[in-house]
């Protein structure tokens, strides 16, 4: 179907009201056609009335003519005149007025009203010439012949007229009789033609509606049988063809859904095979190397690169890929989270970028169309590997083909990136997991060993000492004896450094390392420091160059900041023994900085930032005592006093340790230190 409006030009409803429309017009049209076919059946009648009235008035005229003629020749036997002439008057008044009327009857028939115009003439010379009979008798015999020349007159044109109107009346009744049939042919013609445009129209109507209604049957037994891809044939723009189209729409909808509904179902189950698959890998290599089987696949992408941001570095590194050639990978490899380009730009802005050609991916980064040359793509996905509010990568998807990239396909991708993430990130709390396993279990093994050294030598005194006192000698050798204590002093003082580190370690883990500051001079300190471990030092030559300034004064914790620089000088004197040792306190503006340097053998660049976590030890040292909390300890320390501590090295040139603490001049405040 197309996907513009269905335009409605014709309806039944207005074909329905039209028709009502020309029924009523038909029974106008009807009534009018009897009408008119009827109008000359009734306009004969009303002639054959008006002819009949006429003969019946002429009848009435010559019967009074008749009478008055009588009167008048009857006139000597009256003896009185003027009785005689008041009956004829009184009879002339009935002929006249039957004339009169009569010609106003037949106005329309010029022969009988000129009959009867020219026999009221002569009446009227009737009534004239009668007046001289009945005035003087004696001209009643000559007065009397015209007389009756005019009654004659007057009944010859009476009895013409009223032959007129009975010739006139016969023809219209003739003229009746022989149309009497033509108002039922009209009615009957009209009724055929209504009857032929109601059966047509009827038909019409009914088998357009019949039709479309078996069209949309047939649709809807379609769809039952689970075929959405019918679609009814629209016949009519009416009511019926807008309701198809709807239906038709409807089903197309239905089936978009059912597809949309099916790819919803097969992407579920791929990101549920994805899941599964993660659940088998461990470690973050099987992650990506599932990221790429499972998720490529699933997504359909022809080619794409599972890149990660480095720890601790603004370096992102392309771990796998698929379908990249190797010259853009080896030029291409790593590059800083700073570069202007896609990935890069997803792990900062933890957003998604789709591009559905070459030339909308130029138009952002016109300076990688060195990369996109060497690839065949059409559409690029680049995804972020988001685990709470951190990215750790990102994932791209290359198609070679045109992708629309609509909503549910950003969805979906989207998913499988957050697949890809959490599962990467699993993989990384496992590794983390199984380092810090081994990290403890290499501290515990340490550990033990570390705390046996000083309880070997010290049970082998005592023993030894057991079994002089069981031999019973009187008395041991003072200076053995003195020898001895000084043994268990240096054992037990080491057992209870050992002791304290692991303390400091808990109480730094639960933020119960406490500061207790005080105002003293750090020189002071410094000197204190050697003048009481100078002995463990004594294979060392040590320097002490303070600055030209002699008091560096503020407000620091003085036993924590000795247990550093005894850390600092004990360590430098394990890792260059007999070498010396240089130390020097100075200040620059508002910070103090102390430097211990040493020439052992040095740090490797990539230890340096190491060996200040909990239990690291710098490489190739494991034949050298120790828990590797000495570092760390200092470095929490040297934090709480909100300065840093570092280390400058290279192999084999030694290494210097550096701290730098603000010189607070304030009054005496505790401040508690918690894990970094």
């Amino acid at each position: 179907m197309k996907d513009t409006p269905f335009e409605v030009k014709t309806s039944i409803t207005r074909k329905l009201k039209a028709a009502m429309i020309a029924i009523a017009f038909f029974f106008l049209v009807f009534a009018i056609g009897i009408f008119l076919s009827s109008l000359g059946n009734f306009s004969g009648i009303q002639e054959i009335h008006s002819a009949n009235a006429v003969s019946n008035l002429i009848l009435r005229a010559i019967d009074g003519i008749e009478t008055s003629n009588q009167n008048l020749s009857a006139i000597q036997s009256y003896k009185n005149l003027s009785d005689a002439q008041f009956s004829f008057i009184e009879s002339q008044k009935l002929v006249r007025a039957a004339v009169i009327r009569a010609i106003n009857i037949s106005e329309e028939n010029k022969v009988v009203k000129e009959l009867l115009t020219r026999g009221l003439e002569s009446i009227e010379l009737y009534e004239e010439s009668s007046k001289n009979i009945f005035t003087s008798t004696k001209k009643m015999g000559s007065e009397l012949i015209v007389t009756k020349q005019y009654i004659m007159d007057s009944q010859e044109y009476l009895r013409k007229a009223h032959i007129a109107v009975q010739q006139s009346s016969d023809n219209t009744f003739k003229a009746l009789y022989d149309n009497r049939y033509w108002p039922f042919v009209v009615a009957i013609f009209l009724s055929v033609i209504f009857f032929l445009f109601v059966v047509t129209f009827g038909f019409s109507i009914s088998n357009k509606i019949s039709h479309s209604i078996k069209n949309l049957s047939l649709a809807a037994n379609k769809v039952t049988e689970g075929d959405f891809t019918y679609q009814a044939p629209i016949y009519e723009h009416d009511e019926l063809g807008s309701l198809t189209y709807t239906f038709n729409k409807m089903v197309s909808s239905i089936h978009v859904g059912r597809s949309e509904l099916n790819s919803t179902l097969d992407r579920i189950r791929k990101l549920q095979g994805i899941t599964e698959r993660f659940s088998e890998a461990l470690t973050a290599d099987q992650v990506m190397e599932v990221s790429l089987n499972e998720s490529f696949d699933a997504a359909k992408a022809d080619s794409g690169v599972f890149a990660i941001l480095k720890k601790g570095k603004d370096i992102v590194e392309i771990q796998r890929s698929v379908g990249i050639p190797e010259s853009i990978l080896r030029e291409w490899g790593s590059f800083p989270l700073s570069f202007k380009g896609p990935l890069s730009e997803v792990i900062r802005y933890h957003k998604p970028m789709f591009f559905q050609s070459p030339d909308e991916f130029l138009g952002t980064y016109p300076a990688l169309n060195v990369i996109l040359d060497k690839m065949d793509v059409e559409a690029l996905a680049f995804l972020p590997l988001i685990i709470g509010s951190e990215c750790i990568g990102a994932i791209s998807f290359n198609f070679r083909h045109y992708h629309p990239f609509n909503q549910a396909d950003q969805d979906f991708f989207m998913a499988i990136a957050n697949q890809c993430a959490q599962a990467l990130h699993r993989s990384q709390l496992f590794d983390e997991t199984r380092e810090a396993v081994a990290v403890r279990d290499e501290f515990l093994s340490i550990a033990s060993h570390e705390l046996k050294t000083p309880l070997t030598p010290l049970k082998l005194q005592l023993q030894l000492l057991s079994r002089q006192i069981t031999k019973g000698e009187k008395e041991v050798p003072h200076a053995k004896l003195l020898k001895m204590m000084n043994n268990f002093d240096l054992q037990l003082n080491r057992l209870s450094k050992l002791i304290e580190d692991l303390l400091d370690v808990s109480r730094i883990t639960t933020g119960r390392l406490s500061l207790n500051l005080e105002r003293f001079n750090l020189a002071e300190m410094i000197y204190d420091v050697m003048a009481q471990y100078g002995h463990q030092l004594k294979q060392a030559i040590i320097k002490v160059h303070i600055s030209s300034e002699k008091d560096i004064v503020g407000m620091f914790d003085r036993m924590r900041l000795e247990q550093v620089l005894i850390n600092l000088l004990v360590n430098a004197a394990k890792y260059a023994p007999g070498k010396p040792i240089h130390m020097s306190l100075e200040k620059n503006n508002d910070m103090a900085i102390i430097r211990v340097k040493d020439q052992g053998p040095g740090i490797d660049p990539d230890d340096q930032e190491r060996i200040f976590k909990r239990f690291e030890r710098v490489k190739g040292s494991e034949n050298i005592g120790g828990l590797g909390l000495g570092l760390y300890i200092s470095s929490q320390i040297i934090k709480a006093h909100n300065g840093i501590i570092r280390v400058e090295s290279e192999v084999g040139k030694g290494a210097s340790f550096i701290i730098e603490i603000p010189i607070v001049e304030n009054q005496y405040v505790e401040r508690n230190v918690s894990s970094a």
